[in-house]
């Protein structure tokens, strides 16, 4: 049993895992499949269809033109027929269910291409709450102003200096805003029907997409999604092991609709609101937010639940950046990577040798500058994960290729790895990224 593991990356993170993606399958080999080993990636296709990498948008029907159909139609792909295993955390969630569901993946590569960030951003279903709380937090906020402003008028005659008067009327205007923002204001800027509705559309579309989760339990396959529980603790002196995530498509969170799962594990805090829902173990209601929250992967848990794996494919887009950065927002972007990575690294250290032993990490670039959720570049990191993919299995191949054999899989010779990234070198050369 082959088990694929996909972290979460936001957008940017998301489109990046799908490039990963299609790089594993175009080198990967499964006798009980009977395609060669030396097969067409979607960007040797976007090279056929004569297609730059500025018009790939508006241009990608041509790009599906030149596809055999048995491309197109995902007959050809390896991953979904030798991994019945999928686990996915956030954006995650969405490759865990596609995959499992046989979507071919070239449809998700055109789904990065064509995506709309509205999906996410429903913000006019939440506009009437945010209207609805402008008005008092605006009145509070002047009060606070004009407070500061009389107090600012007399500090001359006081005894404090300007700048120490200047610093305390800033505090007071900023806590008073704060205040009045946390009486009024919603949970998050969108409420996340949209994003279920774009879970559903795809499932309309793709036979092979349940939206019950015993539906792939039927099937022979496990789809497990990861979400955090917002409101709840569990303290460090506990004597059981801490746990405050929920996992879908696992004993008693197997009811909950797909849609909902997704929509819980993707609800980044601020951005989305938390989802609301009653924990069958806990017994109580709790908000579920992002999985990324409290889990990068999840190794131990799905060891549980698949003790018999035999290789386990990883995809962890989130890596720090190495540039110098030099603006705050780079700063705050960085620092959650940072955050995210030592984590994901603590984890890996403490690991048991019978699990590392059948990882294949694929990771972000960490020369690829781009935040995680600019969804305009999108595009390029499906480029970059890619050929970066391509390049992480060449320059480590015979450990990939002895991971993949005991698991009764292989890997494309090398040679045509190498003429792969030869490939892709020139690529770089005129995509320019």
């Amino acid at each position: 049993m082959n088990i694929l593991n996909f972290g979460g990356g936001a957008f940017v993170g998301t489109a990046y895992m799908v490039g990963s993606l299609l790089a594993f399958d175009q080198c990967l080999v499964a006798p009980e499949v009977g395609v060669g080993f030396s097969r067409k990636s979607f960007f040797d296709f976007v090279d056929e269809a004569g297609v730059s990498f500025n018009d790939l948008e508006s241009r990608i029907d041509d790009v599906f033109a030149v596809m055999p159909s048995s491309v197109a139609s995902g007959s050809e792909d390896v991953v979904s027929k030798v991994f019945p295993v999928a686990q996915g955390i956030s954006g995650g969630s969405l490759l865990a269910w596609s995959v499992l569901g046989d979507v071919p993946l070239v449809y998700l590569a055109r789904s990065v291409l064509e995506f709309d960030a509205r999906v996410y951003f429903d913000v006019g279903s939440n506009a009437g709450a945010w209207l609805k709380a402008l008005f008092p937090v605006v009145v509070n906020s002047a009060g606070c102003c004009s407070i500061a402003a009389a107090k600012l008028l007399s500090a001359p005659f006081g005894k404090k200096k300007l700048g120490e008067c200047l610093f305390d009327i800033a505090s007071e205007c900023f806590f008073g805003v704060a205040r009045s923002a946390r009486m009024h204001f919603p949970s998050g800027f969108c409420k996340g029907g949209a994003l279920e509705n774009y879970v559903k559309d795809i499932a309309s579309h793709h036979p092979g997409l349940s939206l019950n989760f015993n539906d792939f339990e039927r099937r022979q396959k496990k789809l497990i999604v990861i979400a955090e529980r917002l409101d709840y603790v569990e303290h460090m002196e506990a004597e059981k092991w801490h746990e405050t995530e929920v996992y879908f498509g696992i004993s008693p969170y197997d009811k909950m609709p797909i849609e909902k799962a997704i929509r819980a594990s993707c609800s980044l805090p601020g951005l989305m609101e938390p989802l609301d829902f009653y924990d069958p173990v806990l017994k109580q209601n709790v908000q579920l937010v992002d999985g990324g929250v409290s889990k990068t992967i999840g190794f131990r848990k799905i060891k549980e639940v698949c003790p018999g794996a035999g290789v386990w494919v990883v995809f962890n887009p989130i890596v720090p950046h190495e540039e110098p950065v030099t603006n705050i927002v780079d700063v705050a972007e960085q620092i959650l990577r940072r955050l995210i990575y030592n984590r994901k690294c603590a984890v890996w250290d403490r690991l048991e040798p019978d699990i590392k032993e059948r990882v294949i990490l694929f990771e972000g670039d960490s020369s690829f500058m781009s935040g995680l959720l600019a969804w305009p570049d999108m595009k390029k990191a499906l480029w970059h994960g890619y050929w970066h993919g391509v390049e992480q299995l060449r320059s480590r191949y015979d450990c990939v290729k002895a991971k993949l054999e005991r698991a009764g899989l292989s890997i494309a010779p090398h040679r045509i790895l190498n003429i792969y990234f030869e490939k892709n070198l020139g690529r770089k050369e005129v995509y320019g990224c």
